[in-house]
């Protein structure tokens, strides 16, 4: 990041590996200053580490399209939400999610929703 010239700042917030996290890393995170958090349940982006060869694979199609079913059942349904979308995945899914940011994005905002970056959700 410094070699871009993006600044670095104590982190304050923490996902941690895989999303997994039990009491001792909750008071890990805690003893060391961090807000553990981690996505909203239920909105399936998480996914998008899977890849065809796994059984429980979803597709990036399947998981726009959950999206868009779970907002029509529900229109306050991502109110709050944490959307977690996975910056690298395997190479073996050659539909990546992060490649579709521009159509989700303009979909939710579509919708009337606005982003905020985490610090300013979790304030």
């Amino acid at each position: 990041m410094r070699q871009l010239g993006i600044p670095i700042h104590q982190p304050q917030f923490f996902m941690p590996p895989y999303e997994w996290w039990n009491v001792s890393i909750a008071t890990w995170s805690k003893e060391a200053g961090l807000q553990l958090f981690c996505f909203t349940p239920g909105i399936r982006t998480n996914a998008d580490y899977t890849y065809p060869e796994m059984q429980q694979y979803k597709s990036s199609d399947w998981i726009i399209q959950s999206l868009k079913e779970q907002q029509k059942k529900n229109p306050d349904y991502f109110n709050g939400a944490i959307i977690l979308i996975h910056a690298g995945t395997d190479s073996r899914r050659k539909d990546k999610l992060y490649s579709r940011m521009s159509e989700l994005i303009g979909w939710l905002r579509s919708e009337g929703y606005i982003f905020k970056r985490i610090d300013e959700l979790l304030q």
